[in-house]
């Protein structure tokens, strides 16, 4: 890149097995990746936003200077979640070691993130989404399998959460788009 190294910063978060090791880890690995490494205060905070019931996290911040692409910088992440085994069975699932880039230079990355979800969207059949939609919440009803419906969303581009509901006799299902 040369020129200027941007600033950045790392939020880190672990709600599974040995939080401490795992913040641990991130932070040795980051130390590798950023130049003039930072590391907050490590915090235990409840799980809020997340599916169910989570164990608390533990959560840091570590700041630094990155000379490289915000999506090479996004892609190390990556690599050092999943060299501690973190796994994404579902959105927000408890994790072994969590880092979200939350700065690069000037550059708020969540906005880059959007503006991803948003072309996708503009490319997706809405009528599609709409179809598999409707299906899936049928199978929901009757009790049918709902996996080739799942499946048909997803090839027409649907980012769904769901959450199945079974009493019996009853069976419910609550989607949400999430644009």
């Amino acid at each position: 890149m040369g020129g200027v190294v941007p600033p950045v910063a790392v939020a880190i978060g672990s709600n599974l097995g040995d939080r401490h090791a795992h913040l641990t880890y991130g932070v040795t690995r980051l130390r590798s990746v950023l130049a003039d490494l930072r590391l907050s205060t490590i915090i235990e905070t409840d799980a809020v936003d997340v599916v169910g019931v989570q164990p608390p996290f533990l959560n840091a911040a570590v700041t630094g200077r990155y000379d490289g692409a915000a999506r090479s910088l996004l892609d190390e992440l990556l690599r050092i979640e999943q060299e501690r085994g973190r796994e994404r069975p579902y959105a927000r699932a408890p994790r072994t070691l969590d880092l979200d880039l939350i700065l690069f230079g000037d550059e708020r990355v969540e906005e880059e993130q959007i503006g991803r979800l948003r072309a996708v969207k503009r490319k997706r059949d809405s009528r599609a989404a709409g179809r598999d939609l409707d299906e899936l919440k049928h199978a929901c009803r009757t009790g049918a399998n709902v996996m080739p419906f799942c499946i048909a969303a997803v090839k027409d581009h649907v980012t769904v959460q769901a959450t199945v509901v079974i009493v019996p006799s009853v069976a419910s299902l609550r989607i949400r788009l999430l644009n």
